[in-house]
């Protein structure tokens, strides 16, 4: 089977990963697909970055995932009942594939937005109520990924959520346990500590190997108790090592003390853009512990909000205790993601098929856009 080609841009947040998607992505023909786990949430768009243009709402197209009629699952239980029938034609053969792979979900919109011109995939996926698991990703993506092969461009997927990457280099069978909504239901009724003894029962071998930010991560732990009371074994299917595709992986990194004075930078930027803003907005839709909302750029702002509301209006001090309870919310933002870029860091550092670029060098972007070439097959690569 001929591989199909797919760029990977990942790293560190703040690193400039998405700008250079972009430039690659004009050159070479290609489109993105966003891999972050924040930015597939509708509405939450300035704490996570899309960076939409004003007029976006107009450029996008969406089409629903799964959305089979009555008389393509008719053909599908014939095809299932008698084999291979001539009328299946190829496209309607991958949606059998990916409906009995993922199961039905009409929920998610699988589109893109163009940004600077260039079509994104991924973005504004489900509502930020909405649980979406690698699984859910795992088939958009595909859905994305044939698109842009049907155009004859290049997929370029970018992003930091590793867990992303990781599922569509390795492909391990835990990526296709389907999340369990009666075990969900139970375990989102308990404290953060009791899931966090059940996982510990369950796997402690596992568990002792969690950073504090994993302990205390209540979906992440929901979902690896998940996984361990499934009975598919989570090792790697024989022969499914990259699904396919022919993957170059870049990956970008920086001192730290870059890193957090970009990221510093970049929090002034959007809370110059209106965060609180927008924060206050979900509220009027949303709870602080829904899937989306507790997450980075989001669940720090929960006891500034609580705090404020709780000030009576006519207050003395209210001004002071507003703007000294606000500095403290972003702080612990702050400081959550120079966390969170240590994390990354240590993560892609592990990835042996990873490519690693320093963004502090000054030819670091030719040197990646030679390399694009040279995989690509361009002669004129491996000259000068």
């Amino acid at each position: 089977m001929v591989k199909q080609r797919l760029l990977i841009i990942s790293g560190v947040t703040a690193s400039g990963k998405t700008g250079l998607a972009v430039k690659l992505a004009k050159k070479f023909n290609g489109e993105l697909i966003s891999a972050d786990s924040r930015q597939i949430y509708k509405g939450m768009d300035i704490g996570t970055g899309k960076d939409l243009p004003v007029n976006h709402k107009s450029q996008i197209t969406i089409s629903k995932l799964f959305n089979f009629d009555v008389g393509i699952l008719k053909r599908v239980q014939r095809f299932l009942r008698f084999g291979r029938n001539d009328a299946f034609d190829v496209g309607i053969l991958k949606r059998v594939q990916r409906f009995l792979r993922f199961g039905r979900n009409d929920a998610f919109d699988v589109g893109y937005y163009e940004i600077d011109s260039m079509p994104v995939w991924l973005l504004d996926v489900v509502e930020p109520d909405k649980e979406f698991s690698v699984v859910d990703w795992l088939g958009c993506f595909e859905v994305a990924v044939e698109e842009i092969y049907g155009k004859g461009k290049l997929p370029i997927v970018v992003g930091g959520t590793g867990f992303y990457i990781d599922a569509i280099l390795n492909m391990k069978k835990n990526f296709l346990i389907k999340p369990n909504k009666l075990l969900r239901l139970i375990l989102n009724k308990c404290s953060t500590g009791l899931i966090r003894n059940v996982y510990k029962v369950l796997d402690k071998k596992s568990f002792d190997k969690l950073n504090n930010s994993e302990k205390n991560n209540r979906h992440r732990l929901i979902r690896k108790i998940e996984i361990r009371l499934s009975k598919i074994p989570t090792e790697t299917p024989p022969g499914r090592g990259d699904i396919d595709f022919d993957c170059l992986h870049v990956s970008l990194t920086g001192n730290r003390e870059l890193i957090k004075k970009r990221i510093d930078k970049r929090i002034k930027k959007r809370l110059k853009q209106g965060l609180l803003g927008e924060i206050e907005g979900l509220l009027k839709k949303y709870k602080w512990s829904d899937p989306g909302m507790n997450t980075l750029a989001y669940k720090e702002f929960e006891e500034y909000f609580e705090k404020v509301g709780k000030i009576p209006m006519g207050s003395f001090d209210r001004l002071r205790m507003t703007a000294c309870a606000r500095g403290d919310a972003i702080e612990r933002w702050r400081m959550d993601e120079h966390r969170y870029a240590k994390r990354q860091r240590v993560w892609f550092k592990k990835r042996k098929e990873a490519i690693i670029f320093d963004i502090g060098k000054k030819e670091y972007k030719k040197e990646i856009e030679k390399m694009v070439k040279k995989w690509l097959g361009d002669p004129s690569a491996s000259s000068g």
